[in-house]
């Protein structure tokens, strides 16, 4: 195992809490930072949700039974608007892997969704456990985890089973054991996957407002009494589901659990109200809170809840041992409060404007915009305010934001309120982090597509896309609202439009007790070579003639100025001038291959060499004497001529970033990373392995419109995919460029893949004219395809381990200053950086391209890419120190891409 394997990104204390500034510099810092980019601290998460009911439909399908919401808009159509049902809603029990790809273009961390309590135990207890629900949701769950997005499981939304209901529903206190049983079958079934589980979704919906008005399922208007008795069952069924996990699952799974709550925040209409509304405060936000954060007071008004009480052991259960993991919370909007006049009438709590309990009158303020939710007005510091609230009085609780979002009543995709609401909101929550140190960790936009939306049904509308219900396909349509969530998760900040590299190191180090301008402790820098561009005696001893001899020697027009590589830098004699040079440079690890035919001169093992073995022996045993760490390559391009002739290939892996042209290019952009990253990644790295089943399908359809029968892609075997899969310790790639890409229009000739285009996709890789480039045709140069790269890599394949194994930048002519190759280095390492103090990545290596200049291919010798220069005209092949050495020696040096300049 390599030295760098480990991934260190530490905090300055165990708490994961930022470190406290003290001094005048550091504010100042912290003030830069936040002035020019407005991230997200590290390992901040951004998802998204949704819930069964509100998009499965399905409603009947199988051995699904009736849950409460089926009952109450079948019996009482005209509770909802329009007569609507769930029925078939966004029909997600069918369109489940359209939510996927939609949750992986938004960019998703994480995907909340809720399990159907009667689709997976038709008669609503544990004697049956339906094996079709079960298929659905491991569909979903692996599907989700299949394109690194995290599950966040919601056990209850709402959907009670029917036959519970009838047996008293929330009302009856047996109700708790029978979640706690459905709870169990959950953590069971999906536990091994799901790390993140919410008991209960909105208590003060789910019982305030359903037995307040009667228009929520289950349709009973029981005010001032059903609701205590739901709420109080409910926290024992929160309490009973919590202790099961923790006493029988966590020790295996080391997951989460805690429930979240809608909660608005209410703020005086006067001064004088201060002490009305810190009440209003305490009857919403602490009946639930109090009983789970392990703080046994009840709230002030208990008196007003006098009989609905917990008995002793019941309240041991929910407080004897704190009953949650984290805090979790939905926030939608406010109100004012003030004391309710002499005979004033109420409306019912909590969303129209009053506490009869209290005496409480709530209101909003007239320049609140409003939202399409008759109970929805956007006030966005409040979200702040409460956060603030929250840390006050429980302390430094992990907060997860579960649900936050704006309604409409149209279906315009151009919906620049909505990305108004959030960014307003959002602005908020960074505040709370930045400014008020409030331990939030995610947030949660609801929703990710429109759905069925209660009494409202399909009139209004929470979607980060449209989707259109009187299309039996239910199509999925992103809003401009879609697009800046993505970028908020791409960019990891407010700042989209104004992304700085530099601001991103300078915030981080704001909250991180190391400079990240450093690399972790343990990162390890290297330089690559290859057999054939350096070696030389091509036919010396008894070396064996490889594909690039003969191509050059029977191609000679093919290389530019018809040079080869049959002495190339002479390595093959001036072995111990490259590693007096990589000593020199202080590198970690040297990088270089074995060529093939020099080791086995007839490509098999009936010889070898023995010269070829005394070769690599004292290169390698060179490198560990000055304390350089040998990185081999098996392959490098040098495949023997026998071989070849027999028909056998084989294939390296260079990643290009590709970004599409215009956004209307994305979903062609995905495709071509699977085309390039993908297919030789995805059966590697992926959990089921074999091609990327997207280019599969393109291979499939363009083969049969060129008139084969069979997809020209080979298939792989069962035996061939299990072989492959899973054959890696950590993810090497080699990545030097980005392009661009669109259609080809009518008549255009794509090319070919890479360089210029794909037939198969129908599709032009273009640049942008503002790149730089390099000395090589295809040396374009954007360094945050390096971070995206990785990223994307990370979505598609989990939290791999990743070593860079090249990267570098061509020149020519005989130039020993080079600031651009020193500006490439740097800008590229700020990417990886980012990468890894930023994204969390595990990147524990990085190799420049190349150590000495060397045969670069059909370039020849006119295109030099490397630290040292080559004296080609020279017999002795002399090498030559240029500037980009002494660089990237001080950054191996100092760990730091300041390398001597710690003023940088």
């Amino acid at each position: 195992m390599m030295r760098g394997l480990q991934h260190h990104t530490r905090p300055c204390d165990m708490s994961g809490r930022p470190c406290r500034r003290k001094s005048l510099k550091d504010v100042l810092v912290c003030a830069v930072a936040a002035y020019n980019s407005r991230r997200f601290p590290p390992g901040f998460k951004f998802g998204a949700a949704t819930s069964s009911y509100q998009i499965e439909g399905a409603w009947n399908v199988s051995d699904k039974s009736e849950s409460i919401w089926d009952r109450l808009t079948h019996s009482k159509p005209s509770i909802i608007t329009d007569g609507a049902t769930g029925d078939v809603a966004c029909n997600s029990y069918y369109n489940w892997e359209d939510d996927i790809n939609i949750a992986a273009e938004l960019g998703l961390h994480f995907y909340r969704f809720s399990l159907s309590w009667p689709r997976l135990l038709p008669t609503s207890f544990i004697d049956k456990i339906s094996s079709d629900a079960t298929n659905y949701y491991n569909k979903l769950i692996d599907g989700l985890i299949k394109r690194g997005i995290e599950p966040v499981v919601t056990l209850y939304h709402w959907d009670l089973p029917q036959k519970i209901q009838d047996l008293g529903g929330w009302a009856n206190p047996y109700i708790a054991d029978w979640f706690a049983d459905y709870a169990r079958v959950a953590y069971r079934l999906f536990g091994d996957r799901v790390k993140i589980w919410i008991t209960v979704n909105e208590p003060v919906v789910a019982c305030d407002i359903a037995y307040n008005t009667g228009f929520f399922a289950p349709g009973i208007k029981v005010p001032e009494f059903g609701n205590y008795l739901c709420g109080k069952n409910m926290l024992l069924a929160h309490a009973k589901a919590w202790r099961i996990y923790d006493e029988e699952f966590r020790s295996k799974y080391h997951g989460k659990v805690g429930l979240t709550n809608q909660i608005f925040w209410h703020m005086p209409e006067t001064e004088e109200d201060e002490e009305i509304t810190e009440m209003v405060r305490q009857y919403m936000k602490r009946r639930v809170a109090n009983v789970c954060l392990m703080n046994v007071t009840v709230p002030d008004n208990k008196q007003l809840i006098d009989y609905v009480y917990y008995t002793p052991t019941r309240l041991l259960l929910l407080v004897g041992i704190s009953t949650y993991d984290y805090y979790g919370m939905n926030y939608y909007t406010s109100r004012t409060v003030r004391k309710a006049k002499d005979g004033e009438s109420f409306g019912s709590w909590p969303l129209e404007d009053g506490a009869v309990e209290l005496g409480a009158v709530m209101s909003v303020k007239p320049d609140w915009k409003k939202a399409a939710s008759m109970w929805l007005w956007s006030y966005a510091p409040g979200l702040r305010h409460k956060l603030v609230w929250l840390k006050k009085t429980y302390g430094d609780v992990e907060i997860l934001i579960l649900e936050n979002g704006v309604s409409s009543f149209s279906g315009q995709l151009d919906d620049d309120f909505r990305v108004k609401y959030y960014k307003d909101h959002l602005e908020q929550v960074w505040l709370a982090i930045t400014e008020d140190q409030v331990n939030v960790t995610s947030y949660t936009a609801w929703t990710m597509i429109d759905n069925f939306e209660w009494c409202d049904g399909y009139n209004v509308k929470f979607g980060l896309y449209d989707v259109n219900v009187t299309d039996p396909k239910r199509t999925r349509t992103p809003r401009a609202s879609a697009k800046y969530y993505a970028k908020v998760i791409r960019s990891h900040s407010l700042d989209v439009d104004k992304y700085n590299a530099k601001a991103e190191l300078v915030l981080v180090s704001a909250v991180w007790c190391k400079n990240p301008r450093e690399f972790p402790s343990g990162f390890i820098f290297g330089a690559a070579t290859a057999a054939y561009q350096i070696e030389g005696a091509w036919n010396v001893s008894d070396k064996g003639e490889s594909i690039w001899d003969r191509f050059v020697h029977t191609n000679p027009g093919a290389v530019k100025n018809e040079e080869n590589g049959d002495v190339a830098a002479d390595s093959y004699h001036n072995w111990q001038q490259d590693i007096d040079i990589a000593s020199d440079i202080g590198l970690h690890f040297y990088r270089f291959s074995v060529s093939w035919p020099r080791l086995l001169p007839t490509g098999f093992i009936n010889i070898k060499s023995e010269d070829g073995k005394n070769y690599y022996n004292k290169l390698i045993d060179g490198l560990l004497a000055k304390g350089i760490e040998p990185v081999v390559t098996l392959y490098h391009w040098d495949l023997p001529q026998p071989i070849q002739d027999l028909g056998k290939v084989s294939f390296a892996n260079n990643l290009l970033w590709i970004e599409p042209l215009t956004p209307a290019d994305e979903e062609l952009a995905e495709l071509g990373l699977q085309h390039s990253a993908g297919r030789y990644s995805h059966p590697i790295y992926s959990k089921k392995g074999g091609w990327p089943p997207s280019i599969e399908k393109v291979m499939e359809d363009y083969s049969k419109k060129q008139g084969f029968n069979i997809s020209r892609l080979p298939r792989f075997t069962k035996e061939e995919i299990k072989l492959i899969r899973g054959s890696y310790d950590f993810c090497a790639f080699n990545h030097y460029t980005t392009r661009l890409i669109r259609p080809a229009q009518p008549g255009e000739d794509p090319g070919f893949w890479y360089l210029t285009g794909s037939p198969e996709l129908n599709a032009v890789l273009v640049s942008d004219p503002s790149w730089p480039s390099g000395a090589s045709d295809m040396m374009l140069i954007y360094p945050e395809g390096m971070r995206r790269m990785i990223a994307w890599l990370r979505k598609e394949y989990g939290d791999l381990p990743f070593l860079i194994t090249e990267n570098g930048y061509s020149t020519s002519g005989h130039k020993l200053d080079d600031p651009d190759r020193i500006k490439f280095i740097k800008d590229y390492l700020e990417q990886v950086l980012l990468s890894i103090w930023v994204d969390g990545a595990k990147v524990f290596g990085y190799t420049y391209w190349s150590l000495i200049d060397n045969f670069e291919w059909t370039d020849g010798y006119g295109v030099k890419f490397g630290l040292y220069e080559v004296d080609y005209n020279d017999t002795l092949r002399t090498r030559t120190q240029r500037e980009s050495a002494r660089y990237f020696s001080d950054v191996i040096r100092t760990n730091s891409i300041d390398g001597n300049d710690i003023d940088a």
